[in-house]
């Protein structure tokens, strides 16, 4: 429990810093579920935990899957944080 409540401390203080220098809007993205893209979940089949920030650049596979789902994270960031 005391790191869900020292994680929101440290968000808390991001946002606040953030907000400071004008930011309207703040994104987060996670990755573990597959990634929520418009209320849905896209599942990446062939691919192991934590892929998307560290997998081996000798993976095809992989590699077009990572940038495939950093593109719909920018994507859905253009879209809804305006």
């Amino acid at each position: 429990m005391r790191t869900i409540v020292k994680g929101c401390e440290d968000v808390r203080k991001v946002v606040a810093d953030l907000k400071s220098k004008g930011a309207s809007a703040v994104g987060v993205a996670g990755f573990c579920w597959g990634g929520a893209i418009d209320n849905s979940v896209k599942i990446y089949h062939g691919v192991v935990h934590g892929w998307t920030v560290r997998y081996k650049d000798d993976d095809e596979h992989v590699v077009k899957c990572a940038m495939e789902a950093h593109t719909d994270l920018l994507n859905w960031f253009t879209k809804y944080l305006k």
